[in-house]
């Protein structure tokens, strides 16, 4: 863990954390919202498939990130 982590407040990781999930589930929510708009609200397996494989890497992506911080 890096000392910048290791100083902060058990309270102030867990907001950070919080505020990280929130902001994730609504990227990813925005994410389908438009695959849905853009198929026109009948998507293919595929393509549900595909947003959840793109989901999925963008939110462990963001997570790397974060924590390399």
């Amino acid at each position: 863990m890096s000392r910048k982590r290791q100083s902060r407040t058990l309270l102030e990781d867990a907001n950070y954390t919080f505020k990280a999930l929130v902001t994730d589930v609504l990227e990813v929510g925005m994410g389908w919202f438009l695959m849905l708009l853009v198929t026109q609200e009948n998507p293919s397996s595929f393509v549900i498939t595909l947003s959840g494989v793109i989901s999925i890497m963008y939110v462990v992506w963001r997570n790397v990130k974060r924590l390399e911080k």
